[in-house]
């Protein structure tokens, strides 16, 4: 079986065991970028390299405005699945990537791009993909844990 690397870690916080949950987006922690000051200056005068000099500076935008928007829809995901984060996937509740966008008031392409690929670990060492996290739409009068057996099964059930 191929080693499992997450993206990112919901963990507990133990000040608040009742609170939200602690995200870390782990490619963030791996790489701290940016341009130092010595290369900025160096390249004060020579087009060529204050464009690169740019062109760097707007990748570190990117991958940084991909990482706030990962930590924005985990964190989102974790508070809507509270009780699937913690107990697992019996808890699953009605969840759609268009219901989440709405109330993060960004595109459902956004969310369903955020998460494709993407791992998270679980406070118990669980690890699965974002996507598990949502769930179709089941009648309102449905609430609680689904019962076992029910034919929506989560890809980390045991």
């Amino acid at each position: 079986a191929p080693l499992l690397v997450a993206d990112v870690v919901i963990a507990s916080d133990p000040t608040e065991p009742e609170g939200e949950f602690i995200v870390s987006i782990l490619e963030e922690n791996r790489y701290r970028l940016h341009v130092s000051a010595p290369v900025s200056r160096a390249a004060a005068g020579h087009p060529d390299v204050e464009q690169q000099v740019a062109r760097a500076r707007l990748f570190i935008a990117s991958l940084k405005q991909r990482w706030h928007t990962l930590r924005r829809v985990t964190q989102a995901l974790s508070r809507e699945q509270r009780l699937f984060v913690l107990h697992g996937p019996r808890y699953l509740r009605p969840l759609t990537q268009t219901r989440l966008a709405a109330s993060l008031e960004i595109h459902e392409s956004t969310v369903s791009r955020t998460v494709r690929g993407k791992l998270a670990q679980l406070p118990d060492g669980r690890i699965v993909p974002l996507s598990a996290f949502f769930a179709s739409e089941e009648p309102a009068n449905a609430t609680g844990p689904r019962p076992r057996g029910s034919p929506r099964k989560c890809c980390c059930e045991r």
